[in-house]
């Protein structure tokens, strides 16, 4: 079986909430392209949700959410494919996986990764408001000297 299909059944899994089957056919899908960036970015959004977050991040430091998204596309132009399997240009669906990368790498402690993240997606989303107020939150943390530093 290709890649791809082993995707799509991911994604049908996903919906009927059968998180380690749709674990199982993604890992099946790197196995045949380990940079397959929908396949690494679905993995990890599965795990965060089942609350595997350093396993999230390996899988999402494995590839550029951008990039991954430009080099499969010739005019450099950022793609998904929706949920009827057709092609668009909309930036909702990177504005999810950023959205979740976020909160993984928020409750993971790593407040860079968080900001370069947020900015990311307010170049995306220039009026998203989760950007702004994660942004806020994350940046006052950081620089916020505690009672035991």
């Amino acid at each position: 079986m290709k890649a791809g299909k082993h995707v799509i059944i991911g994604i049908d899994l996903v919906r009927k909430m059968e998180y380690e089957e749709a674990l199982h056919h993604y890992n099946k899908a790197l196995k045949k392209i380990p940079d397959l960036g929908i396949a690494l970015s679905n993995k990890a959004m599965i795990l965060a949700k089942l609350g595997r977050h350093d396993e999230a991040i390996k899988c999402y430091e494995k590839f550029d959410i951008e990039e991954d998204a430009r080099k499969r596309m010739p005019d450099g132009k950022i793609y998904h494919i929706d949920g009827n399997y057709n092609i668009t240009t909309d930036h909702n669906h990177i504005a999810i996986m950023l959205d979740t990368r976020i909160r993984v790498f928020e409750e993971a402690g790593m407040p860079e990764k968080v900001i370069e993240d947020c900015k990311m997606l307010q170049r995306l989303e220039p009026t998203s408001n989760t950007a702004k107020r994660v942004m806020r939150y994350v940046t006052l943390q950081r620089d916020t000297p505690t009672r035991y530093s």
